[in-house]
């Protein structure tokens, strides 16, 4: 360890370099990543929904489904948009009866569409496009499996950047608070980021990705690995005391692997029993996750000590005084009631065993 850690000191800036080349790549990957929305191909193969949608799918092929109503039209109205859902690319069949109070009724007209590609085709959320640029001199309402779908890819693009803001500003906090230098929970977090990017952009290698997994994947990332990068820079700090910058970096990486390492392994570990849920859902978010893990881990021991030895004197100049939370009341407590702590712990598991078997889902 004594030899890998020297390399990665001495060729530091070289290793950088590589590091910001892969993150520039895994960026303009992480856009050409198929995200999926349809939550349907995940089931169990032997589940009844899994074979009920396979013999749909081989009868009549999977395709989407609109609603569309419109409000107070007259009976000019009434054809006049027949015509036009038909004209309409994509739309193959629309379902309505004037005469019919299913589709007409208290002025409202509903025109049932059927469309040539499935829910969460990308051609069928093009034709709901059309569908609101043709008809917006109309006063209607979309509705139907298809809009939804729709909907939900244009929510989860809309939220995701305000989820991982609000996740930064609150990481943000707490580690400017509990950090001796005011650099510190940036370094902490472009660390976070070059990983986060490159897990991202190697997700290429998958035939697609499904939505929740791309949406929560670097928040939970973020969650689970930023105490890698704080103990590296702690054991460095440990070790600035006694010796030059460099020779503190070898030190503190060579002390620091068996902890952060045998850290990551139990969390990636755990990650990868995901994959062995019959909702498939586990298996593509528990490989992307624990991915991500790997990454991090690499990223703190190749990346991170080159950026802390390029912010060294930064680090020192801003230094403060972080929050100390006294613990001596808990230690105190923990020796002298390991007994009764353990007791009460075992008594809480068996309860909670009780109470989940009996849970209703």
């Amino acid at each position: 360890m004594k030899q890998i850690a020297n390399f990665i000191v001495d060729k530091r800036k070289w290793i950088l370099g590589i590091f910001l080349i892969i993150t520039v790549l895994s960026l303009f990957l992480m856009f050409k990543i198929d995200v999926n929305y349809n939550m349907s191909i995940y089931l169990p193969k032997d589940s009844d929904v899994s074979k009920g949608l396979e013999v749909m799918e081989e009868e009549f092929s999977l395709i989407g489904d609109i609603e569309v109503m419109i409000n107070n039209p007259t009976k000019d109205d009434l054809e006049e948009v027949t015509t036009i859902l038909l004209s309409i690319e994509g739309i193959t069949k629309v379902d309505f009866d004037a005469s019919s109070t299913k589709y007409y009724k208290n002025d409202k007209a509903l025109y049932k569409l059927t469309t040539s590609g499935s829910d969460y085709d990308a051609k069928t959320s093009t034709t709901i496009d059309l569908i609101k640029e043709k008809l917006k001199d109309y006063d209607y309402v979309l509705g139907g499996s298809s809009y939804s779908a729709q909907g939900l890819s244009k929510s989860m693009k809309e939220d995701m950047p305000v989820f991982v803001v609000v996740a930064l500003i609150l990481i943000l906090i707490i580690l400017l608070l509990i950090s001796t230098s005011w650099v510190e929970p940036l370094l902490f977090l472009l660390i976070s980021g070059i990983s986060i990017i490159i897990n991202y952009g190697t997700n290429i290698i998958f035939d697609n990705v499904s939505f929740v997994t791309f949406s929560i994947a670097a928040i939970l990332q973020l969650a689970l690995s930023m105490d890698y990068s704080i103990m590296l820079l702690d054991k460095y700090h440990h070790e600035l005391t006694k010796t030059d910058k460099f020779t503190a970096m070898k030190i503190a990486l060579k002390k620091s692997f068996s902890t952060i390492f045998s850290s990551s392994l139990t969390t990636i570990f755990g990650l990868l029993a995901m994959i062995f849920m019959s909702f498939t859902i586990g298996k593509d978010l528990g490989i992307v996750l624990a991915k991500g893990i790997l990454i991090n881990v690499i990223s703190v021991f190749l990346c991170l000590p080159a950026i802390i030895l390029i912010f060294n004197n930064l680090l020192n100049k801003t230094k403060k005084k972080s929050i100390k939370i006294p613990t001596k009341l808990f230690s105190k407590i923990a020796v002298t009631g390991k007994y009764a702590i353990t007791m009460i712990m075992l008594l809480a598991i068996g309860l909670s065993g009780v109470v989940q078997s009996n849970l209703k889902l």
